[in-house]
């Protein structure tokens, strides 16, 4: 599912991708979510989808409550999680950092050492590439 004209360049990576897999045999196709994007990606109503995604550790830092209050396990059902976790990551090891994170300060240097942690299991587990 790409965007359309909300986000033409990730519409046009979303293209490349869905012929990338063609040639390798995977029957993809591209679907256009014009004008029903908000509802669908709220809904999880998707195999694949490609936009913007605020899934960073620095976002993390920024804003802790809001972004992170989307992505804990104890977060509201997929359907009413937050937009801007559209992976629905659910892992108890990121639930760990999540956790200390929220002791911390946003200068303490242990949130560098959490943030190496949440990208070594961001890198592990791909959340934004299932």
């Amino acid at each position: 599912m790409v965007e359309a004209i909300l986000r033409p360049v990730m519409t046009r990576a979303g293209t490349m991708i869905v012929q990338q897999w063609k040639q390798a045999g995977i029957d993809a196709k591209v679907d256009v979510a014009q004008g029903t994007l908000p509802t669908r990606r709220a809904a999880g109503d998707f195999d694949t989808f490609i936009g913007w995604s605020v899934e960073t550790w620095e976002a993390i830092r920024i804003c802790p409550t809001s972004w992170i209050a989307g992505i804990r396990s104890s977060s509201p059902s997929p359907a009413n999680r937050s937009p801007t976790q559209l992976a629905r990551w659910s892992s108890p090891a990121l639930d760990k950092i999540i956790e200390e994170t929220r002791t911390i300060g946003f200068d303490d240097p242990k949130s560098i050492e959490l943030g190496k942690d949440y990208v070594k299991l961001a890198v592990k587990e791909m959340p934004t590439f299932r």
